[in-house]
C-alpha cells in the first residue's frame, strides 16, 4: 500500500554499512502484500540505520555531534499509519542545544506497475 521514507541529517560515518540507500525503492518491497513472518503486521520496519559523526571546529573550540538516520516501513493496512509518526527529541539546557538541519520524507506507491513519489510536506 505505501512504503515510509525518513531521513535526517546531512553526513555519514563508516561506523556502520548501509544496506539501502535513500531514494532507491526495490520494486518488490513496494508489491509486498503481507509480512511472511507475521500475516497479521500492519506494518514492517525494512530498515533503520543511524550515523554518527564527531568534528572539531577549532575557531569556536567546540565540538558537534551529527547524526544522520534511515528508516524505511512498509505499511500493509491503515491501522499501520501510525508507524509513520516519529517524534525527534532534541537537547536544550542553558548554552546547550541540538537542532535539525535536514529532514526529507517521502512516500512510494506502486500504481500500475510503475513507483510514484511523493513528497512529504513541511506539515506532515
Amino acid at each position: 500500500m505505501v512504503l515510509f521514507l525518513l531521513y535526517a541529517g546531512s553526513l555519514r560515518s563508516s561506523c556502520q554499512k548501509t544496506k539501502m540507500k535513500f531514494g532507491q525503492i526495490d520494486q518488490d518491497n513496494l508489491a509486498m502484500t503481507i509480512y511472511d513472518k507475521d500475516t497479521s503486521a500492519s506494518a514492517v520496519v525494512l530498515g533503520d540505520y543511524g550515523d554518527v559523526t564527531f568534528h572539531y571546529v577549532q575557531a569556536e573550540g567546540s565540538w558537534y555531534i551529527n547524526f544522520t538516520r534511515h528508516r524505511r516501513i512498509k505499511i500493509f493496512k491503515k491501522s499501520g499509519y501510525e508507524w509513520a509518526n516519529h517524534q525527534i527529541l532534541l537537547y536544550n539546557e542553558g548554552n546547550l542545544s541540538e537542532n535539525v538541519s535536514a529532514l526529507k520524507g517521502f512516500t512510494y506507491n506502486l500504481v500500475d506497475g510503475k513507483i510514484e513519489q511523493e513528497k512529504l510536506t513541511k506539515k506532515s
